[in-house]
């Protein structure tokens, strides 16, 4: 993560509190005041070394990464690495009988966000998915909707119902010729 150096404190300060205190003693004769470690700790000064690392990462995105030019394009490869490489944390239920469509599809978004070991970039695909939708244009519409959650089937689908939709909605409203 990368946050300009008035953010440190605010977004990482229970983090960086934690790891400075873990050794300190804060109660007994050799005390230290917890007031002081807080002021040195939230300094607005940047940390030489990310402070959140992924020891199971690779320094690399997947070589075919970067050839996506979409979210989409991109969530759906990295869904594909993380089931081809084994790196998928168990994320289905013990259920032994029939799968429903909630599961599947709930099984499909929880593929990315139960992995381990992806780089920085691929991390911040799958963190920021939402946020990068937004960037491709997802509002209303359907058009391009249906091509920015094409990774998704299930939101994929829906878009192309609210096509239809519209379609059978202009048919209705305007003029039959003859």
């Amino acid at each position: 993560m990368s946050f300009d150096g008035s953010q440190h404190p605010e977004m990482l300060g229970p983090l960086l509190i934690d790891d400075t205190v873990k050794d300190i003693p804060l109660f007994g004769e050799d005390k230290t005041p917890v007031e002081t470690i807080v002021s040195q700790v939230l300094q607005p000064s940047p940390p030489e070394t990310d402070p959140i690392i992924d020891l199971e990462a690779k320094d690399q995105p997947p070589q075919s990464f970067p050839e996506a030019t979409t979210i989409a394009g991109k969530l759906a490869d990295l869904r594909k690495r993380a089931e081809l490489s084994g790196n998928l944390r168990e994320v289905t239920s013990k259920n032994t009988g029939l799968t429903s469509n909630r599961q599947l599809h709930e099984n499909l978004l929880t593929r990315s966000l139960c992995t381990a070991g992806f780089s920085k970039p691929a991390q911040s695909i799958v963190d920021h998915v939402m946020l990068l939708r937004s960037k491709e244009k997802y509002l209303f519409d359907y058009s391009a909707n249906i091509d920015i959650v094409a990774d998704d089937p299930w939101v994929k689908d829906m878009w192309l119902w609210v096509a239809s939709m519209y379609f059978v909605y202009l048919s209705l409203i305007l003029p039959r010729p003859g």
